[in-house]
């Protein structure tokens, strides 16, 4: 799939191609969410005895914790309100 989104978007400016790749690996990662949440819930509703429910769940909730915040870093990345706006200093006026 990179690899089509290379040849498709070769003639374009490099700020371009990178927006779309980052798109790209938003999508990815939104669907690897999704499947992680599946995963949990079919672990959770399993009613098999002989497997280690509580660890599974807790590797699959790091797993997503690290998505999530692989995620909020490429669109805080992507979108110029979503970081931290720095307010200038006022400086004192002293009256003459």
């Amino acid at each position: 799939m990179f690899l089509e989104l290379y040849l498709r978007t070769m003639h374009e400016d490099p700020l371009s191609k990178a927006g779309h790749i980052d798109f790209l690996a938003q999508v990815e990662i939104v669907a690897q969410l999704k499947l992680l949440r599946v995963l949990a819930n079919t672990i959770y509703d399993c009613k098999a005895e002989n497997i280690p429910k509580k660890q599974l769940l807790e590797v699959l909730g790091r797993i997503y914790d690290d998505l999530t915040e692989h995620l909020d870093s490429i669109i805080c990345k992507d979108f110029p309100t979503m970081q931290p706006i720095e307010v200038p200093k006022e400086e004192k006026q002293t009256k003459p």
